[in-house]
């Protein structure tokens, strides 16, 4: 064990050489020979195999194993474990190309088949009115300086006469790096062209995007990077999306409502408290401030000596919860909120903040009025779509801006002014 040398793969300093056995493709490890030997030994370091880090492991191995440092029973599962290890880190070390465009496209016409180094092969689809792209991901960055195209073995307008090369080494935030419009078609099937740019930076990713002018198809017979080795490439699949959600059924359906209806928060006593409304109307201004105001610009002419329209306003009940004149208070505050009265030959003033404080305390009170109303009639579980959520929701759903829903019926109005009541919308 004197002579035992670091391992040097080039030089050979050591007594134990390897052979590599072309013929068969792997190594023939630990045979040994005298130094003198050694020019009749041929050194095809230059032509190593995929087992080459295996046939360097054993003959290292070999060395130690003469010394009672690495148990032999432990030297065989080894070499079976670093073997694995090595084969994976040769795969691992090949380019991936994809269609970040979707023109993968399937079968022997692949994207793969623009880098097999076979002519007679090719990359073609239906190119689908969108412009195709090509990626390449690179081991490790390296710098490209050029590239070459091999057209296809048909169709000269397949060809690709405008295109743009770019660089990453995110995959996200890219670099242009060449572009090329209006190329002359390839004059002969099956003919490369070559084509160089300046660069000093190095990429992992490389991505081509082709504008098409062919009709539906477009094809290419290689596509090569300048100093990039694509022997082994591996199609980039991305990641498939997550399966969407299994619809429910009809029982699960049916089950749901039934929980949804024994268990709503409506039917809770809490919920009922707290969203029915105070059923007291509020008089108080009503008599403080309201009725001051009534008194000054509508009694003359709605009152006890005289009554326009068969209307007096001095008899109508302010309680609009419980007092039965709720549709003629509403009246008086469409015919205040348009300025119809009073009329300006009356020669009565209102004035804005008057007219406002009276419409102010009438829509509350009426607001106050239809959620008593609507409390003290319950919850209704199911109701249809009015026309317009209807059609809302027909947009969003299809994504589409147009209006679906003009020859349906019109809606009918609630008491209280809204479209949306559930009374008016059972099912």
């Amino acid at each position: 064990m004197a002579d035992f040398a670091p391992w040097n793969w080039r030089e050979g300093r050591t007594p134990w050489r390897q052979h590599w056995c072309a013929e068969a493709d792997h190594c023939i490890i630990g045979q040994r020979y005298d130094q003198s030997d050694r020019s009749d030994q041929t050194d095809r370091t230059d032509q190593k195999s995929p087992d080459c880090n295996l046939g360097i492991l054993t003959a290292i191995i070999g060395q130690i194993g003469r010394k009672p440092t690495l148990p032999q029973k432990l030297v065989k599962p080894f070499i079976i474990l670093f073997s694995i290890v090595s084969t994976v880190a040769i795969q691992a070390a090949a380019p991936m190309i994809s269609s970040p465009s979707n023109h993968a496209t399937p079968g022997n016409q692949s994207v793969l088949a623009s880098v097999d180094s076979n002519t007679g092969s090719k990359w073609c689809g239906h190119h689908e009115g969108r412009p195709v792209q090509w990626m390449a991901k690179l081991p490790k960055p390296q710098v490209v300086k050029g590239y070459s195209f091999t057209s296809g073995n048909d169709v000269p307008t397949r060809d690709p006469k405008d295109w743009t090369l770019e660089g990453s080494n995110d995959g996200k935030k890219w670099t242009q790096l060449d572009q090329k419009k209006n190329e002359p078609i390839f004059e002969k099937r099956r003919q490369a062209r070559s084509y160089e740019f300046k660069n000093e930076k190095a990429f992992t990713y490389y991505k081509f995007t082709f504008q098409t002018h062919d009709a539906t198809h477009f094809q290419f017979s290689e596509i090569g990077l300048a100093g990039v080795s694509f022997k082994e490439s591996k199609l980039d699949v991305p990641p498939a999306p997550p399966a969407p959600p299994k619809p429910p059924t009809i029982e699960e359906i049916i089950a749901a409502r039934k929980h949804g209806t024994l268990h709503s928060i409506y039917k809770t006593p809490q919920a009922k408290s707290h969203a029915t409304p105070s059923a007291n109307a509020d008089l108080e201004t009503f008599q403080k401030e309201i009725q001051p105001l009534l008194a000054e610009s509508c009694i003359q002419c709605h009152g006890p000596k005289k009554q326009k329209g068969k209307f007096r306003i001095d008899t109508l009940k302010p309680d609009l919860i419980k007092g039965g004149d709720k549709d003629w208070w509403l009246e008086v505050m469409d015919v205040l909120s348009n300025s119809e009265m009073p009329p300006e030959d009356e020669g009565v003033d209102l004035s804005d903040a008057g007219r406002a404080k009276i419409i102010d305390w009438l829509s509350g009170e009426i607001q106050r009025a239809a959620k008593v109303a609507r409390s003290e009639k319950g919850h209704s579980s199911f109701r249809r779509l009015t026309r317009y959520e209807y059609n809302y929701a027909l947009q969003d759903l299809l994504g589409l801006p147009w209006s679906m829903a003009e020859k349906l019926p019109p809606e009918t109005a609630s008491e209280d002014g809204f479209k949306n009541s559930s009374e008016l919308l059972q099912m």
